[in-house]
C-alpha cells in the first residue's frame, strides 16, 4: 500500500481531567481519534482492504466509489440537460404558435450522490477473512432550470 495516498482528514484530541481532584490540573489521559481516506484504484481494492482489516484498532466505516473523470460527467450531464430543456421549448412554442426562441437565463445545478459500502459486523468479518468488493456504479445527475423569451408567429 502506497502511503503517499493516505489522507488524514481531521484529528481530534481530546484531553480527559479527573475532575475529583481539583488541585490536580493535568490530564489522567488523552482520547486521540482519526479519520483517514485513501485513493486506489479498484483493481487493488480487494487487496488493500485485507492490509487494512488486519491493523489493530482500525475501523472501516465505508467505501465511496468514486470516478477520476467526475467533471467529464458533469459536463455530459449538462448537456443533456441542457437538449432535454430545449426540446421540451420547441414543443411549447410549437404549440403555442412561437418563433425566435432565444435563451434569457439558465440556471444549473449538478448531483454527485456518494456510492457508499457500509460497513457492518457481517462485513467486516469477511473482510478480516477474505475481502471481496465489487464496486457499484457512479452517477451525476444535473438540473436545469431555463428561461426563454419568444415572439408570436
Amino acid at each position: 500500500m502506497d502511503s503517499t495516498k493516505l489522507v488524514t482528514n481531521n484529528l481530534s484530541i481530546v484531553p480527559y481531567y479527573d475532575y475529583k481532584k481539583p488541585k490536580h490540573l493535568t490530564p489522567e489521559y488523552y482520547q486521540v481519534s482519526t479519520s483517514m481516506s485513501m485513493t486506489v484504484p479498484v483493481s487493488q481494492l480487494n487487496a488493500v482492504l485485507g492490509k487494512v482489516a488486519q491493523v489493530s484498532g482500525v475501523t472501516i466505516d465505508g467505501i465511496a466509489f468514486q470516478t477520476k473523470d467526475v467533471e467529464k460527467l458533469e459536463i455530459k450531464a449538462l448537456e443533456m440537460a441542457t437538449e432535454k430543456a430545449r426540446k421540451k421549448a420547441d414543443a411549447i412554442s410549437k404549440l403555442e404558435d412561437l418563433k425566435d426562441l432565444k435563451v434569457k437565463t439558465m440556471n444549473t445545478s449538478v448531483n454527485r450522490p456518494p456510492v457508499p459500502f457500509f460497513r457492518g459486523e457481517a462485513m467486516m468479518a469477511t473482510v478480516a477473512a477474505e475481502p471481496s468488493v465489487t464496486p457499484s456504479s457512479v452517477s451525476v445527475t444535473a438540473s436545469i432550470t431555463v428561461t426563454y423569451t419568444a415572439t408570436p408567429r
